[in-house]
């Protein structure tokens, strides 16, 4: 192997993604009561609110809801998810 010093690592590929767009907050204010959000939903209704809102796959809902479970922002009573305020 053979060093090039003609190129600048600068300019080299950087990790990353798409930037984050929509945040936590968005996605529990679904849950949150008219007018925003439609009150407690099942997972499947809260997801496919998010796809059908703000484009976002599931697997970004995912990584959402399980930030808000965690934070305790939301729990699931029986099989909806509700907001904790």
């Amino acid at each position: 192997m053979k060093r090039d010093d003609s190129l600048d690592p600068a300019e080299l590929k950087r990790a990353g993604g798409r930037p984050a767009n929509i945040n936590s907050e968005a996605v529990l204010n679904l849950l949150g009561g008219p007018p925003d959000g439609q009150g407690p939903m099942t997972n499947a209704q809260w997801q496919a609110e998010a796809e059908k809102r703000f484009g976002m796959p599931e697997t970004t809902f995912r990584r959402h809801r399980d930030k808000l479970k965690e934070d305790r922002k939301v729990k699931l009573a029986g099989k909806k998810y509700e907001v904790l305020w």
